[in-house]
Order: structure tokens, then C-alpha cells, then sequence
């Protein structure tokens, strides 16, 4: 018969391990969710392309203290711009207001 002999330190790196995992399996599900609105890349006509962009969003207070660095990805196709970011932050940007589909007659170039 074995007794199976637990320390704490065991116990926190299996609470945080788990905890870990639910945390990234929460940002893959919600920036899935918000990076529904853009349809698959291959199949569209891209003019331009740029990644790596920052960009901050003007929407409200909480939004104007907020900015993100060089994790954007600016697209330009046929008939829309698009503005995403990758899975793992697609979800935050979203509810900061940095996620965008926006069609080419709506953009005023004056």
C-alpha cells in the first residue's frame, strides 16, 4: 500500500497550472468569437496588408487610456478595411474597440 504524499508547493503549481490553462482556453474562445466577423483571408483579395501596427481607440475614456503595440493587422481588400489583431488578444480588443470591418464607401478621404 502507497501513500500518496502531496506538499503545498505541489498544490499551488497545480492550482495555477489549471487556472492557467482555463485563462488561455478563455482568451482562444472569446478572440474566436470575435474574430468571426472577418471571413477567411484566402479567400478574399487582399490590396494591402501590414501587421505589426499599434493603434489606441478614441471610443470612450477607458478606451483612450488603453493602446495596443504592434500586435494589429490592417487589411485592405476589394470592398473593406479591416482591422484585427491575433486569437489570443482578438477577444480584449474587441471590447476595447480595436477590432473593425468597415466598407470602403463608408470611409470619408478628404
Amino acid at each position: 500500500m502507497k501513500i500518496l504524499l502531496i506538499s503545498g508547493g505541489e498544490i499551488v503549481f497545480s492550482v495555477w497550472l489549471i487556472f492557467a490553462i482555463s485563462f488561455i482556453g478563455l482568451l482562444l474562445y472569446r478572440g474566436k468569437r470575435a474574430l468571426e466577423i472577418f471571413p477567411d483571408i484566402k479567400t478574399m483579395e487582399v490590396l494591402f496588408r501590414e501587421k505589426s501596427v499599434s493603434g489606441t481607440s478614441l471610443k470612450n475614456r477607458l478606451t483612450k487610456l488603453t493602446s495596443v503595440n504592434n500586435a494589429l493587422d490592417i487589411i485592405v481588400t476589394k470592398n473593406e478595411l479591416w482591422i484585427k489583431s491575433p486569437i489570443l488578444l482578438a477577444g480584449f480588443l474587441n471590447w476595447f474597440g480595436l477590432l473593425h470591418k468597415v466598407s470602403i464607401n463608408n470611409i470619408y478621404i478628404g
